[in-house]
């Protein structure tokens, strides 16, 4: 897609861009960061496939990768229009709730994976004792995460108000 089709600002390029450098040096893609970024300063309940194509101006196959690495991962929610074909797209309002949750996943799914090395595999000595620090932070971590998610939470229900919102209560949304 061409960039002359875009009615994005030159500010909000910037924004999108610089989120996007950011959100790839912590690991995630770059394409998922400026469709991130776009999702998260449109004034759209949901923006469509061709829209994001179009503002960003990238082709639809990116697109759709990107976002359904955004989805499942938990930051976005595709939607369905009732008699449109396209596919639409809006980020959840606390998307940093979500990265917390995505992050538990992940936890998860290692410390299964260290756990299961230990009890599968013969190991001894000091490969044994780096799998099982490893599971343990991956424990650690876990509770560490639930409790940050309870204090964001908090935290956010607390300044809402301050920001001119409806005060958000703190148990809206589940505990990763």
């Amino acid at each position: 897609m061409s960039e002359e089709q875009s009615t994005l600002g030159e500010a909000a390029r910037r924004f999108v861009e610089d989120f996007a450098d950011n959100w790839h040096e912590s690991g995630a893609g770059r394409m998922e960061g400026r469709v991130m970024g776009y999702l998260l300063i449109t004034t759209s309940d949901h923006v469509s496939s061709a829209e994001l194509s179009r503002e960003l101006g990238i082709a639809s196959g990116a697109v759709s990768m990107a976002t359904r690495a955004l989805g499942d991962q938990g930051y976005i929610r595709r939607r369905r229009l009732p008699g449109d074909r396209s596919h639409y797209f809006e980020a959840h309002e606390d998307i940093w709730g979500g990265f917390l949750t995505s992050e538990r996943r992940w936890v998860f799914r290692m410390e299964s994976v260290l756990d299961e090395a230990n009890q599968q595999l013969d190991l001894e000595g000091a490969a044994r004792r780096r799998v099982l620090i490893a599971r343990e932070y991956m424990r650690w971590l876990g509770d560490y995460n639930q409790q940050m998610f309870r204090d964001w939470r908090a935290h956010l229900a607390a300044h809402t108000e301050a920001l001119g919102e409806e005060p958000l209560d703190p148990a809206d949304e589940e505990t990763p």
